[in-house]
């Protein structure tokens, strides 16, 4: 009689080995056919058609005003960028604190930006204001804006 002991088939390894194989070969296939399909639709250029920013003078994302006392201007310069195939006017309305402070049309070229200056000058009371920057594709101003841009101010006392 045999002993208690059971000794494997050589071919029991193999056909796991091979299954595991054509498994992994299988997966590794479609993670580079998945990879490769979304790298063919994702869409070339930026992300979005149009841009919205706060930038200095040379079109850096600084510069813009975070402290000011009451009466005291500030300066900032509202970038819009327009990354679609045709021109496009926009509206763009800029509040302070909940006051308007400026608003108007603009066109932008297709594939082009405009830079225009906006004084920000807070009327008081002192304390933390907001500065929002509302942009709507075309002419209307109603419901939600297409996109928007805020930088916090905090606001002092004149020394005056």
């Amino acid at each position: 009689m045999a002993s208690g002991t059971l000794q494997a088939s050589p071919w029991m390894a193999t056909d796991r080995t091979h299954v595991e194989a054509v498994l992994l070969a299988t997966s590794l296939f479609l993670l580079l056919a998945t990879a490769s399909a979304i790298a063919l639709v994702q869409p070339v250029g930026p992300d979005r058609p149009t841009e919205l920013a706060l930038v200095d003078d040379q079109g850096t994302a600084a510069g813009y005003p975070t402290e000011l006392a009451v009466g005291e201007e500030g300066r900032t310069v509202v970038q819009i960028t327009n990354n679609v195939d045709e021109s496009r006017r926009y509206t763009v309305v800029t509040t302070l604190d909940g006051r308007t402070v400026s608003s108007g049309t603009v066109t932008v070229d297709a594939g082009s930006q405009r830079r225009f200056p906006v004084s920000i000058t807070p009327e008081g009371p002192p304390g933390r204001q907001r500065f929002l920057v509302r942009l709507w594709t075309g002419d209307e101003t109603t419901g939600q804006p297409d996109l928007s841009v805020r930088i916090w101010v905090n606001v002092t006392e004149s020394s005056d």
